[in-house]
């Protein structure tokens, strides 16, 4: 199963722009929709996304535990030709959670010797979430196993560069923290 290493973080627009020249430029910009269902074992959610003119879906299932500062995150994730009908299929048998709507700005940076990232690429996200706001969110990618020490090291390099603070990190996925929000 692949897995990266994640964290999820506050953020604002001042910290962006003093970023911008660390990240480098915006490899794509996107609108996603992702529905979530109910789910005794992870999560699992239908990710609707245009990009450049063109959509794509995916069917995405991962364990992922709620904790702050770099987590390991296992995922499996498909392409998916007639979301519609599969959004129907699984609101009818496991029940809708709840759906989160998001611009995403997508950013690749490479690791380092410094970073101890040596041959580790993350994906760095900003995400302007409906309802909740600016978002950043890293994705170490792992190859296998033997990386998730360097890609934990990886993360906590780049949150240093990228000006993010114990204090800013979020546990909880957005769908989680919408679903707290409507609950207050």
């Amino acid at each position: 199963m692949p897995a990266n290493v994640e964290i999820k973080a506050h953020y604002d627009e001042e910290r962006l722009n003093k970023s911008v020249d660390f990240l480098g430029a915006v490899v794509e910009e996107m609108n996603q929709t992702d529905t979530f269902f109910n789910s005794k074992n992870g999560r699992l959610k239908l990710r609707e996304e245009i990009s450049n003119g063109f959509i794509q879906n995916y069917l995405i299932g991962y364990h992922r535990t709620n904790a702050t500062g770099p987590t390991r995150s296992d995922f499996t994730k498909t392409e998916i030709n007639e979301p519609e009908k599969l959004k129907e299929i699984l609101g009818n048998t496991l029940g809708i959670r709840g759906v989160v709507k998001k611009t995403r700005k997508l950013y690749l940076v490479s690791g380092m010797e410094e970073s101890d990232g040596a041959g580790l690429v993350s994906r760095v996200h900003i995400d302007t979430v409906e309802g909740l706001g600016l978002f950043l969110e890293l994705e170490v990618l792992m190859q296998h196993e033997a990386q998730e020490v360097g890609a934990s090291k990886f993360a906590r390099y780049l949150m240093d560069k990228l000006r993010i603070s114990d204090e800013d990190l979020v546990s909880e996925a957005y769908i989680d923290i919408l679903f707290t929000q409507n609950e207050s």
